[in-house]
């Protein structure tokens, strides 16, 4: 980034599509009916996410994350932004 105050470097840019499904249980999904069968639903969603790695100044490494996803069978999605790393 010349020219740049503070100075910031970019080191890496990389993009991510992802979908997930899993199965929840719950007694919400059993209704009023006590027999013994799967209060289950099945939850789906996909999505993608944009990582920046940059440097502030130069030397001080610094990770930008934003994204979302699409919840399916819920209809809604969901956006989110972070600054450094999940772990």
């Amino acid at each position: 980034g010349p020219g740049l105050f503070p100075p910031v470097t970019l080191d890496r840019l990389s993009a991510a599509l992802f979908a997930d499904l899993g199965a929840a249980w719950s007694e919400r999904y059993c209704g009023d009916s006590t027999a013994t069968r799967a209060c289950g639903r099945t939850i789906a969603s996909a999505g993608g996410e944009l990582v920046i790695d940059a440097g502030i100044p130069y030397d001080f490494p610094v990770r930008f994350r934003v994204g979302g996803a699409w919840r399916f069978g819920l209809t809604s999605a969901a956006a989110y932004a972070a600054v450094g790393s999940a772990f």
